[in-house]
């Protein structure tokens, strides 16, 4: 598989392709390759022209996951992946506790608060906690067939 960029080209084997994962964020639809030499690429439905104007490459970015998920199934070493990284998701979840229960140090530090409110922020924390877990269940890496790639993933062409 031959890459180009604005300025440079390079070409990467498809048998040093070894993980394929899908994305969706609203109207924007990514592909990650991670490759053994190459390290990590990713592909966009959109990109720029010279003038900075936007471009939707919908339809040559769906031909273009369809066409490498063929390719790559023969080879069988290719794991296939929808959602999101588990250490991101750990990473927001500590960053919700830790925003929360400095928000509420500073509470309790400049007397804003009855010293009550602890029974309040304990279970606050703990249902922060326990919305970021049920977001990792719900948004964990789901492993897929390529000959099955989920349609959610890719753009509508209409």
């Amino acid at each position: 598989m031959e890459v180009v960029s604005d300025k440079a080209s390079r070409t990467i084997p498809y048998e040093g392709i070894t993980d394929i994962r899908l994305k969706r964020k609203g109207k924007l639809f990514s592909m990650t390759i991670k490759t053994l030499a190459q390290g990590t690429l990713m592909i966009t439905n959109r990109s720029y022209q010279h003038e900075g104007k936007l471009i939707d490459q919908s339809r040559a970015y769906m031909t273009f996951v369809r066409v490498i998920h063929m390719h790559l199934h023969e080879k069988g070493k290719v794991s296939f992946r929808t959602g999101f990284v588990l250490s991101h998701l750990l990473l927001q979840i500590i960053g919700i506790a830790g925003i929360t229960m400095l928000v509420l140090f500073c509470m309790f530090y400049f007397d804003l608060a009855a010293k009550e409110s602890l029974f309040i922020a304990i279970p606050i924390i703990i249902m922060c906690i326990l919305i970021g877990f049920g977001l990792w269940i719900y948004l964990r890496l789901r492993s897929y067939h390529p000959t099955q790639i989920p349609l959610h993933l890719l753009p509508s062409t209409t």
